[in-house]
């Protein structure tokens, strides 16, 4: 796939800022309906195997992309970097004008602006120049976007935007922070080991449509709640959730939960074939992780 100009500049435009400001995740010009229920193209979550790391550390960042259609066609995908600059919001940053084709961060590994991947995963070496201007021991950022879309629809979805301001199709951008610091204690990923239904491991289960009061339980790590560097708003350690999905339908009751509850209630859909559920777990700080798994509904 070609990435144009103009699918560059959309990258970099309005539609990425409905999602800078929580560094969440959207569709742009389409209404995402219930957040739990995946019914539709969604970028669910992006990891970076280190969501803190050192200058000079590669990063291997994925997406939870879950595409009810799956199976039945292939995706596009691409991965644009955008190093902060001292005083730079993460929201300046992430909605640059990319007016003009970026650099390869492979060719050019300190630009500011440049494109990691155009594949369904990325690898990026974190630059020295995220601490540059900054005083000894302060962080540094980099944005990561991500774009999502069917195959040869992301130029289709781009020309929409450009001429009316609306993106088209299905197209998923999310935008994710990491931190790079020179920390001896980084944040890590949180650890969540296992998804279970009734008790049972997922993929071995059928239920009858709309059966009700399921629990589905997810395993996270206490040592997942790690110790801050310094108190935080009274706190000395780290926040986490778990937020829980259906796809491509059924009734999660507590769509976030905070540990030590991990666990939710669950209704199955009215039809039947396969559902798959995930649950993702977020610390407070860029870490996440997730687990999945199918039922069977018939």
């Amino acid at each position: 796939m070609i990435l144009s100009r103009r699918l560059v500049a959309y990258l970099g435009l309005g539609c990425l800022a409905l999602v800078a400001p929580a560094l969440a995740t959207a569709g742009c010009g389409e209404d995402l309906g219930s957040t739990s229920v995946v019914d539709r193209l969604r970028t669910i979550a992006i990891r970076a195997d280190k969501p803190e790391a050192a200058p000079g550390t590669s990063v291997h960042l994925e997406a939870l992309v879950i595409d009810p259609r799956a199976g039945t066609r292939d995706l596009d995908s691409a991965w644009f970097i955008c190093v902060t600059d001292p005083g730079e919001t993460a929201q300046t940053c992430a909605s640059a004008n990319l007016t003009a084709a970026p650099v390869l961060c492979a060719v050019q590994p300190e630009a500011k602006i440049c494109l990691a991947s155009v594949d369904a995963s990325a690898d990026y070496v974190l630059p020295e120049r995220a601490l540059t201007g900054r005083p000894a021991g302060d962080a540094g950022q980099v944005i990561v976007t991500h774009i999502v879309g069917p195959k040869d629809t992301l130029m289709a979805c781009a020309e929409s935007f450009s001429s009316d301001g609306k993106a088209s199709g299905e197209c998923q951008i999310t935008i994710k922070r990491l931190t790079v610091s020179r920390s001896t204690t980084p944040n890590q990923n949180p650890i969540i080991s296992n998804l279970r239904f009734d008790g049972q491991a997922l993929d071995t289960i059928t239920v009858a449509p709309e059966s009700k009061d399921h629990m589905l339980t997810a395993v996270v790590d206490p040592s997942s709640t790690e110790t801050l560097p310094a108190p935080r708003n009274g706190a000395t350690t780290e926040s986490l959730f778990v937020a829980w999905y259906t796809s491509p339908a059924g009734d999660i009751a507590v769509a976030r939960t905070e540990p030590p509850k991990t666990e939710t209630k669950y209704q199955a859909p009215g039809g039947q074939g396969p559902v798959k559920l995930i649950a993702v777990v977020h610390d407070d700080r860029g870490g996440v992780s997730w687990v999945q798994g199918s039922i069977r509904v018939q």
